[in-house]
């Protein structure tokens, strides 16, 4: 993943021991390696480029939980238990699959559940705007994109010509006039 200001690649580095947070800077190719105790893989970067949200797994066999890793101050923290974490830039709310129930939850920057979203979904891929996510629904079929909209609860489907899995999407970035 690229940082919001392009100076900064995050990536998962692994190797002999757990699965390592790589930190690449890009003109210098300058590399840091953070490890979090079973394991950690990075899914996002902040707004602001200052913390990477990422899935890590504390115990073997435990459910994953999301950290937030400070760049500057080079430190993990917990946040909650889940995965696929995606911050919202506008209103500081971060979403992210809660894996044991295939839903979407998200919080508010205090921790608080701002609401859970859906069945069945594989992947939060990103947010739309302050309101509407894009996300991966998997329910024993062919895998479907869907908008959710946090505020309503809604959910348009679109199922894809290939009808079968979707290992990925991305939001196209808004073009400037």
């Amino acid at each position: 993943m690229i940082s919001p200001d392009g100076k900064w690649l995050a990536a998962t580095a692994y190797g002999a021991g757990p699965d390592a947070l790589a930190i690449v800077e890009r003109d210098t190719k300058k590399i840091k390696l953070a490890t979090y105790l079973q394991g950690v893989s990075p899914h996002s970067w902040s707004a602001q480029g200052d913390k990477i949200y990422a899935t890590a797994l504390e115990q073997s066999g435990q459910s994953p939980k999301i950290v937030e890793y400070a760049v500057k101050q080079e430190r993990f923290t917990p946040i909650v238990a889940g995965s696929r974490p995606v911050p919202s830039g506008s209103k500081g709310q971060l979403a992210f699959l809660d894996p044991e129930s295939g839903v979407i939850r998200v919080i508010d920057s205090n921790g608080a559940q701002v609401v859970q979203i859906g069945k069945g979904v594989k992947d939060v891929v990103g947010w739309i705007d302050g309101f509407r996510l894009l996300a991966i629904s998997s329910t024993g079929g062919p895998d479907d994109l869907g908008i959710v909209d946090i505020r309503t609860l809604d959910v348009i489907a679109y199922s894809l010509a290939t009808r079968g899995e979707i290992n990925g999407a991305c939001i196209a970035p808004k073009q400037r006039k």
